[in-house]
């Protein structure tokens, strides 16, 4: 059974629940999957409000998914019906809701999320040349081999970062010896983003190296979880990971070298929402077996603070700071991973 059949069987027995408790004088009601991590199943009644509210914004969607061909993205169907949904976030859960509940990925409800990733490097692929900065528009199509491939990708997790790695990217390849690509999410990465990064460590040669550079805090070694598990939504994981990823920093062992002569002002204390994000790091990295990572946010807790990618290195260094650790690092790691 292909995805689009199973929007119309989930879409049949969701109308057919409805059905079959007017006619048996019972409040309708149908089972949901309510959450995108499990497979758990939550009763939705009409009888309250709230339920109401999001009944009605699921089946919306529903009925947009139903009735279009194409793909339009979350914010196009926001704006089909801003009366009902009131909010961005009623749209997302509707979708997201939808897709878990039929056992489908959200593509196949016709319904997506802008792209809002960067790519820069050695790459030329089907159309798609990265000789310069462009936004990852789609990914490309399964089969298609590069005429040029990066031996390198680096994903960063800031623009700012990515901006000064492409002002640099020469003098970076130079030292180096190797292709690289740069990659970025510009923080949270998109379901475009994560699927073009999958699509990479799936494409070109299996001796490239990925790697990712986030800050030093619980919410950069998420967006790292992020590109190395791929998104939290069952149905869209397998082709959204990269588990080939290799953690390049920042780590504690990077800022105590820095900062040894000298206190570090750029740091900042960890707030409850961050030891609780660093808490289900370890849990899930320590589940994957990325002991780096499980590490990295051990040592956020035991030490209470956080800080930025650009605390390694000189800003005031005419991007010479930046370029030099950045290639030593990678050198580093292709000596420790080769």
């Amino acid at each position: 059974m292909s995805a689009n059949d199973g929007v119309l069987v989930g879409a049949k027995r969701m109308i057919d629940s409805i059905i079959e408790k007017v006619v048996n004088n019972q409040h309708p009601s149908f089972e949901l999957v309510a959450t995108k991590k499990s497979k758990k199943s939550t009763t939705f009644a009409f009888n309250h409000h709230s339920r109401i509210k999001r009944i009605a914004c699921t089946l919306r969607v529903l009925d947009v998914a139903l009735r279009r061909s194409g793909q339009m993205t979350r914010r196009d169907l926001f704006y089909m019906d801003t009366t009902l949904f009131g909010d961005q976030l009623h749209v997302d859960l509707a979708v997201v809701t939808l897709a878990a509940t039929f056992g489908v990925g959200r593509d196949s409800l016709g319904i997506s999320a802008g792209i809002t990733g960067l790519v820069y490097g050695e790459l030329s692929v089907g159309g798609l040349c990265c000789t310069k900065q462009v936004q990852i528009a789609r990914t490309p199509e399964k089969g298609l081999n590069p005429e040029i491939a990066p031996e390198i990708v680096l994903i960063v997790e800031k623009e700012a970062i990515f901006n000064a790695l492409v002002h640099c990217f020469e003098d970076i390849k130079e030292q180096l010896g190797h292709t690289l690509l740069l990659v970025t999410g510009r923080g949270y990465p998109c379901l475009g983003t994560l699927r073009f990064v999958h699509w990479l460590s799936q494409t070109i040669s299996p001796t490239s190296n990925f790697f990712i550079l986030v800050d030093y805090d619980p919410y950069g070694l998420d967006i790292a979880m992020n590109y190395k598990c791929g998104t939290k939504h069952i149905q869209d994981q397998a082709d959204t990971c990269c588990a080939t990823l290799k953690f390049l920093g920042v780590k504690r062992t990077h800022l105590d070298a820095v900062h040894a002569d000298g206190p570090d002002h750029s740091r900042h204390p960890i707030n409850q929402r961050g030891k609780l994000t660093a808490k289900r790091v370890i849990a899930a990295a320590g589940q994957i077996g990325w002991a780096d990572v499980s590490i990295c946010a051990s040592e956020l807790l035991a030490g209470g603070f956080g800080t930025e990618i650009e605390a390694i290195y000189n800003e005031s260094d005419k991007g010479n700071g930046l370029i030099s650790w950045i290639s030593s690092q990678l050198r580093n790691a292709l000596g420790e991973f080769m």
